[in-house]
């Protein structure tokens, strides 16, 4: 059975991912920022990129991998939001949006590793009994 609060977590960061890097003008609208087309398509990039690896990871070692790259990213992210906040860089309201969710979301990757921790012998049974090299979200 899919985890699905890994499942929501890699929509998430898809569904912002490829807006941005199709619509990037209406998701800087979204989340208050600038239009800078060029940086959202970047950012949106990376975001596709964050929810592939979840996704495509078929081994609890691989979705352990997505998870901490994400924590990772998302850390930054929010370190970097807050900080071009202090500086005066970027108005409260971007670097809510932007800062917070990226915090939540590291937040939220934490507990699925957490998670993760009590579903890999489950998974690692079931696994052994098919040979399929299927995700396992």
């Amino acid at each position: 059975m899919p985890n699905i609060s890994l499942l929501t977590l890699a929509a998430t960061k898809g569904m912002i991912g490829v807006s941005a890097i199709l619509l990037p003008s209406l998701t800087a609208r979204l989340f208050f920022l600038p239009e800078f087309v060029t940086w959202a398509q970047l950012f949106g990039s990376r975001d596709a990129m964050a929810a592939g690896l979840l996704l495509t990871a078929n081994t609890p070692e691989a979705i352990r991998t997505a998870l901490w790259a994400g924590i990772l990213t998302d850390t930054v992210d929010a370190l970097a939001g807050g900080l071009a906040f202090l500086q005066g860089n970027l108005a409260w309201q971007p670097a809510l949006y932007v800062g917070g969710g990226a915090f939540v979301l590291a937040l939220v990757r934490l507990a699925g590793l957490r998670s993760l921790e009590t579903v890999v012998p489950k998974v690692r049974a079931e696994s052994s009994a098919s040979s399929s090299n299927e995700p396992l979200l």
